[in-house]
């Protein structure tokens, strides 16, 4: 359970891990890494202006939400070090984002090239918010 006393007496740690996460994704799928990559496989054309900004917004939501519940859980494991952050968030990549995309590919006709391409982004993402989270706390 979010404890939210805990959570809004380190919301400068949600914060910043929030902020990793939204530079990692924005990094990722720029131009001059993975987006036109995506843009190809997802079969976007273009998103700019009003659009953009909405997405952009909502994802810097879903992210303090992530951060949040990453943080509690960091937390409750002890979690003391930028290492031990990356490593936790590893393990719950692995254990809960990994087989949900993999479930796509298998049981909704998903691309698999997609999927990795977005999975390992989230990886990358959450590794960055678990040492964040763990240099932090």
């Amino acid at each position: 359970m979010l404890d939210m006393a805990f959570c809004s007496a380190h919301f400068k740690v949600i914060f910043f891990a929030a902020f990793a996460d939204m530079a990692v994704g924005c990094l990722w799928y720029s131009e001059f890494l993975f987006g036109k990559m995506w843009m190809k496989l997802s079969g976007c054309k273009s998103m700019k202006g009003e659009g953009l900004y909405k997405a952009l917004a909502m994802g810097f939501v879903a992210s303090c939400l992530m951060a949040a519940v990453m943080l509690c859980f960091a937390h409750r494991l002890g979690v003391a070090n930028p290492q031990a952050g990356a490593m936790f968030a590893a393990h719950l990549w692995l254990g809960f984002v990994l087989p949900v995309g993999l479930s796509a590919v298998i049981w909704a006709g998903k691309k698999m090239e997609l999927m990795a391409l977005c999975s390992f982004q989230c990886l990358v993402s959450m590794v960055a918010m678990g040492a964040v989270i763990g240099h932090m706390l």
